[in-house]
């Protein structure tokens, strides 16, 4: 049963409502966040931090109409400023690579680190 389409339009939408289109449409927006991210983790980590952002802001909500959209449209601007853990733990110190340091190439995000 796709709720989306179920409920009118112009209707306010309930938190169970919200809540249950998050359930049903969570592997479509994972599916969303992996196209930018290009890796399952940080993908999962986008998701599930603007499902948190989605519902904490969920009052601005006013209708069914725009809500794929909206949750769409929260889940691409969280994979695109996502983090991984290795560059939010980042420090200066670790950070700076001098002459002659080994670099190795991270993800298919481009990321890089220094060999020890």
């Amino acid at each position: 049963m796709d709720l989306v389409a179920e409920i009118a339009p112009t209707q306010i939408p309930s938190d169970d409502w919200l809540r249950q289109v998050m359930v049903e449409r969570y592997a479509e927006l994972l599916r969303l966040a992996f196209l930018i991210l290009h890796d399952l983790a940080d993908a999962e980590d986008a998701t599930q931090l603007a499902l948190e952002r989605a519902w904490r802001s969920r009052a601005q909500l006013r209708s069914t109409d725009g809500a794929l959209y909206w949750l769409r449209r929260i889940v691409v601007r969280e994979a695109v400023g996502v983090e991984s853990p290795d560059s939010r733990a980042r420090t200066p110190e670790t950070s700076t690579v001098r002459r002659g340091d080994k670099i190795e190439r991270g993800s298919s995000r481009g990321r890089v680190r220094l060999v020890a």
